[in-house]
Protein backbone atom coordinates (compact mmCIF):
# COMPACT_ATOMS: atom_id res chain seq x y z
CA UNK A 1 0.00 0.00 0.00
CA UNK A 2 1.28 3.68 -1.02
CA UNK A 3 1.55 6.73 0.66
CA UNK A 4 -1.06 7.68 -1.22
CA UNK A 5 -3.49 4.77 -0.54
CA UNK A 6 -2.74 5.44 2.95
CA UNK A 7 -3.57 9.13 2.60
CA UNK A 8 -6.78 8.44 1.33
CA UNK A 9 -8.05 5.40 3.80
CA UNK A 10 -7.46 7.76 6.86
CA UNK A 11 -9.88 10.66 4.57
CA UNK A 12 -12.41 8.10 4.55
CA UNK A 13 -12.13 6.93 7.99
CA UNK A 14 -12.21 10.41 9.22
CA UNK A 15 -15.19 10.73 7.23
CA UNK A 16 -17.04 7.73 8.46
CA UNK A 17 -16.71 8.80 12.23
CA UNK A 18 -17.48 12.77 10.88
CA UNK A 19 -20.75 11.22 9.57
CA UNK A 20 -21.48 8.75 12.50
CA UNK A 21 -20.92 12.32 14.89
CA UNK A 22 -22.84 14.40 13.45
CA UNK A 23 -25.48 11.94 12.60
CA UNK A 24 -25.87 11.13 16.55
CA UNK A 25 -25.98 14.76 17.24
CA UNK A 26 -28.39 15.31 15.14
CA UNK A 27 -30.30 12.16 16.29
CA UNK A 28 -30.00 12.99 20.24
CA UNK A 29 -30.73 16.85 20.10
CA UNK A 30 -34.54 17.02 19.81
CA UNK A 31 -35.12 20.24 17.87
CA UNK A 32 -38.60 22.53 18.89
CA UNK A 33 -38.78 23.45 15.23
CA UNK A 34 -37.51 21.85 11.74
CA UNK A 35 -35.92 24.15 10.04
CA UNK A 36 -36.50 24.01 5.94
CA UNK A 37 -33.64 25.52 4.64
CA UNK A 38 -31.23 24.17 7.66
CA UNK A 39 -32.52 20.62 6.55
CA UNK A 40 -31.52 21.23 3.25
CA UNK A 41 -28.25 22.70 3.87
CA UNK A 42 -27.48 19.58 5.92
CA UNK A 43 -28.40 16.86 3.05
CA UNK A 44 -25.97 18.66 1.21
CA UNK A 45 -23.37 18.65 3.53
CA UNK A 46 -23.90 14.87 3.95
CA UNK A 47 -27.01 13.01 2.39
CA UNK A 48 -29.14 11.80 5.31
CA UNK A 49 -27.98 14.10 7.64
CA UNK A 50 -31.29 16.59 6.63
CA UNK A 51 -33.17 13.54 7.18
CA UNK A 52 -32.13 12.77 10.51
CA UNK A 53 -32.06 16.25 11.84
CA UNK A 54 -35.89 16.38 10.70
CA UNK A 55 -36.70 13.02 12.58
CA UNK A 56 -36.66 10.99 9.74
CA UNK A 57 -34.03 8.79 11.36
CA UNK A 58 -34.28 5.57 9.99
CA UNK A 59 -34.24 6.72 5.88
CA UNK A 60 -31.40 9.69 6.96
CA UNK A 61 -28.87 6.55 8.69
CA UNK A 62 -29.94 4.33 5.35
CA UNK A 63 -28.73 7.42 3.22
CA UNK A 64 -25.78 8.44 5.29
CA UNK A 65 -24.70 4.59 4.97
CA UNK A 66 -25.30 4.25 1.27
CA UNK A 67 -23.00 7.38 0.87
CA UNK A 68 -20.02 5.93 3.45
CA UNK A 69 -20.27 2.78 1.27
CA UNK A 70 -19.57 4.37 -1.73
CA UNK A 71 -16.78 5.91 -0.38
CA UNK A 72 -15.41 2.91 0.47
CA UNK A 73 -15.99 1.48 -2.59
CA UNK A 74 -14.18 4.47 -4.25
CA UNK A 75 -11.11 3.57 -2.12
CA UNK A 76 -10.97 0.24 -2.69
CA UNK A 77 -11.46 0.47 -6.84
CA UNK A 78 -14.84 -1.00 -6.98
CA UNK A 79 -16.15 2.00 -8.55
CA UNK A 80 -14.49 4.78 -10.82
CA UNK A 81 -14.42 8.42 -9.68
CA UNK A 82 -17.06 9.22 -12.64
CA UNK A 83 -19.36 6.74 -11.20
CA UNK A 84 -18.51 7.81 -7.44
CA UNK A 85 -19.71 11.35 -8.43
CA UNK A 86 -22.92 10.51 -9.70
CA UNK A 87 -24.05 8.12 -6.73
CA UNK A 88 -23.07 11.25 -4.20
CA UNK A 89 -25.18 13.96 -6.95
CA UNK A 90 -28.09 11.01 -6.76
CA UNK A 91 -28.32 10.72 -3.21
CA UNK A 92 -27.51 14.48 -2.51
CA UNK A 93 -30.44 15.44 -5.17
CA UNK A 94 -33.03 13.00 -3.33
CA UNK A 95 -31.62 13.97 0.15
CA UNK A 96 -32.53 17.78 -0.20
CA UNK A 97 -35.91 16.56 -2.42
CA UNK A 98 -37.52 14.52 0.62
CA UNK A 99 -36.18 17.19 3.29
CA UNK A 100 -37.93 20.42 1.21
CA UNK A 101 -41.39 18.51 1.52
CA UNK A 102 -40.92 16.99 4.55
CA UNK A 103 -39.85 19.49 6.86
CA UNK A 104 -42.80 21.61 6.98
CA UNK A 105 -45.25 18.60 7.45
CA UNK A 106 -43.18 17.28 10.24
CA UNK A 107 -43.15 20.35 11.89
CA UNK A 108 -47.27 20.25 11.22
CA UNK A 109 -47.13 16.69 13.08
CA UNK A 110 -45.02 17.28 15.95
CA UNK A 111 -48.05 20.38 16.54
CA UNK A 112 -50.73 18.52 16.32
CA UNK A 113 -48.95 15.99 19.07
CA UNK A 114 -48.24 18.74 21.24
CA UNK A 115 -51.34 20.23 20.95
CA UNK A 116 -53.27 16.70 22.06
CA UNK A 117 -50.87 16.61 25.04
CA UNK A 118 -52.15 20.14 25.84
CA UNK A 119 -55.62 19.20 25.12
CA UNK A 120 -55.33 16.39 27.40
CA UNK A 121 -53.83 18.69 30.16
CA UNK A 122 -56.35 20.67 29.74
CA UNK A 123 -59.40 17.66 30.01
CA UNK A 124 -58.06 16.89 33.31
CA UNK A 125 -58.31 19.86 35.08
CA UNK A 126 -61.83 20.18 33.31
CA UNK A 127 -62.43 16.29 34.85
CA UNK A 128 -63.51 17.22 38.26
CA UNK A 129 -66.28 19.64 37.03
CA UNK A 130 -67.16 16.42 35.01
CA UNK A 131 -67.09 13.94 37.14
CA UNK A 132 -69.79 15.86 39.39
CA UNK A 133 -72.34 15.36 36.90
CA UNK A 134 -71.87 19.46 34.92
CA UNK A 135 -73.00 19.64 31.57
CA UNK A 136 -70.95 21.89 29.65
CA UNK A 137 -71.64 25.59 27.58
CA UNK A 138 -69.21 26.31 25.68
CA UNK A 139 -68.76 29.80 24.20
CA UNK A 140 -67.60 30.40 21.18
CA UNK A 141 -64.14 31.53 21.64
CA UNK A 142 -64.21 27.71 22.79
CA UNK A 143 -65.33 26.15 20.36
CA UNK A 144 -62.90 28.18 18.07
CA UNK A 145 -59.40 27.59 19.75
CA UNK A 146 -60.40 24.20 22.02
CA UNK A 147 -61.83 21.70 19.95
CA UNK A 148 -59.04 19.25 20.89
CA UNK A 149 -59.85 19.67 24.52
CA UNK A 150 -63.99 19.18 23.51
CA UNK A 151 -62.71 16.15 21.53
CA UNK A 152 -61.04 14.63 24.37
CA UNK A 153 -63.77 15.13 26.90
CA UNK A 154 -66.02 13.53 24.62
CA UNK A 155 -63.52 10.53 24.02
CA UNK A 156 -63.00 10.25 27.91
CA UNK A 157 -66.41 10.86 29.30
CA UNK A 158 -69.81 10.95 29.17
CA UNK A 159 -70.33 14.48 29.36
CA UNK A 160 -73.54 16.36 27.71
CA UNK A 161 -73.37 20.18 26.22
CA UNK A 162 -75.68 22.63 26.09
CA UNK A 163 -74.97 25.28 23.25
CA UNK A 164 -76.79 28.76 23.00
CA UNK A 165 -78.47 29.13 19.59
CA UNK A 166 -76.42 32.60 19.75
CA UNK A 167 -72.85 30.48 19.30
CA UNK A 168 -74.28 29.14 16.48
CA UNK A 169 -74.99 32.29 14.70
CA UNK A 170 -71.43 33.24 15.96
CA UNK A 171 -69.84 30.41 15.11
CA UNK A 172 -71.85 30.38 11.53
CA UNK A 173 -70.82 34.18 11.30
CA UNK A 174 -67.17 33.15 11.35
CA UNK A 175 -67.25 30.37 9.17
CA UNK A 176 -67.80 33.33 6.07
CA UNK A 177 -65.00 35.35 7.18
CA UNK A 178 -62.81 36.60 5.14
CA UNK A 179 -59.31 35.24 7.15
CA UNK A 180 -58.67 31.38 5.88
CA UNK A 181 -57.42 30.39 9.45
CA UNK A 182 -60.65 31.73 11.13
CA UNK A 183 -63.11 30.24 8.52
CA UNK A 184 -61.20 27.16 9.19
CA UNK A 185 -61.20 27.33 12.95
CA UNK A 186 -65.28 27.60 12.77
CA UNK A 187 -65.38 24.62 10.34
CA UNK A 188 -63.81 22.56 13.10
CA UNK A 189 -65.99 24.00 15.17
CA UNK A 190 -69.07 22.61 13.94
CA UNK A 191 -67.65 19.11 13.45
CA UNK A 192 -67.13 18.85 16.97
CA UNK A 193 -70.78 20.10 17.59
CA UNK A 194 -72.23 17.17 15.41
CA UNK A 195 -69.95 14.88 16.78
CA UNK A 196 -72.09 15.21 20.06
CA UNK A 197 -74.83 15.74 18.10
CA UNK A 198 -74.87 12.49 16.70
CA UNK A 199 -73.84 10.75 19.73
CA UNK A 200 -77.09 12.50 21.43
CA UNK A 201 -74.99 14.41 24.25
CA UNK A 202 -75.61 17.86 22.61
CA UNK A 203 -78.70 20.68 23.24
CA UNK A 204 -79.33 24.12 21.75
CA UNK A 205 -80.91 26.49 23.74
CA UNK A 206 -82.71 28.96 22.27
CA UNK A 207 -82.15 33.02 22.50
CA UNK A 208 -84.24 34.10 25.34
CA UNK A 209 -86.70 37.16 24.77
CA UNK A 210 -86.02 40.72 25.33
CA UNK A 211 -88.51 41.30 28.43
CA UNK A 212 -86.07 38.06 30.14
CA UNK A 213 -82.69 39.68 29.38
CA UNK A 214 -84.64 43.20 30.26
CA UNK A 215 -85.83 41.46 33.75
CA UNK A 216 -81.96 40.08 34.72
CA UNK A 217 -81.03 43.15 33.81
CA UNK A 218 -79.22 42.56 30.84
CA UNK A 219 -78.67 44.47 27.79
CA UNK A 220 -78.92 42.13 25.04
CA UNK A 221 -75.36 41.67 23.72
CA UNK A 222 -74.23 38.59 21.73
CA UNK A 223 -72.30 37.43 25.11
CA UNK A 224 -75.31 38.25 27.69
CA UNK A 225 -77.74 36.57 24.92
CA UNK A 226 -75.10 33.63 25.80
CA UNK A 227 -75.23 33.82 29.34
CA UNK A 228 -78.91 34.44 29.57
CA UNK A 229 -79.38 30.81 28.11
CA UNK A 230 -77.15 29.44 30.65
CA UNK A 231 -79.62 31.30 33.41
CA UNK A 232 -82.55 29.81 32.01
CA UNK A 233 -81.00 26.44 32.32
CA UNK A 234 -79.84 27.15 35.97
CA UNK A 235 -83.16 28.31 37.00
CA UNK A 236 -84.59 25.01 35.77
CA UNK A 237 -81.89 23.18 37.85
CA UNK A 238 -79.66 22.12 34.74
CA UNK A 239 -76.19 21.32 36.82
CA UNK A 240 -75.02 23.54 33.46
CA UNK A 241 -71.31 25.08 33.69
CA UNK A 242 -70.41 28.02 31.27
CA UNK A 243 -66.88 27.50 29.48
CA UNK A 244 -65.29 30.32 28.76
CA UNK A 245 -61.68 32.13 28.01
CA UNK A 246 -63.25 35.49 27.13
CA UNK A 247 -62.66 37.60 30.59
CA UNK A 248 -65.49 39.84 30.23
CA UNK A 249 -67.58 37.20 29.48
CA UNK A 250 -66.57 35.25 32.69
CA UNK A 251 -67.21 38.51 34.69
CA UNK A 252 -71.21 38.75 33.33
CA UNK A 253 -72.02 35.13 34.02
CA UNK A 254 -70.32 35.05 37.73
CA UNK A 255 -72.01 38.04 38.20
CA UNK A 256 -75.23 36.32 37.09
CA UNK A 257 -74.24 33.56 39.22
CA UNK A 258 -73.63 30.95 36.87
CA UNK A 259 -71.13 28.34 37.88
CA UNK A 260 -67.86 28.67 34.98
CA UNK A 261 -64.74 27.68 34.02
CA UNK A 262 -61.93 28.16 31.82
CA UNK A 263 -59.94 25.74 29.60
Amino acid sequence: MNWLEIELSMIVLIYFFSVILLGNYYRVKDQPTIDKSKANTLSIVVAGLGQVYSRYIKLGFILMAIQVLTFFSLLISWITGEEFLVVLVILTILSVIHTNFTAGRMNDKRLKVLMQKVAAAQYKRLKSVIDAGAIFSPDTNILMHEQLTLVAAFRDSDVNMYVSKQVLKELDGLKNNSNASVRKKAQYGFDVLELYQKDGRIKFLEIPSQSYLKKKNLTGGPDEKIIASCLQQKEEQVPVVFLSNDKGARLLARDAGIPLSNV
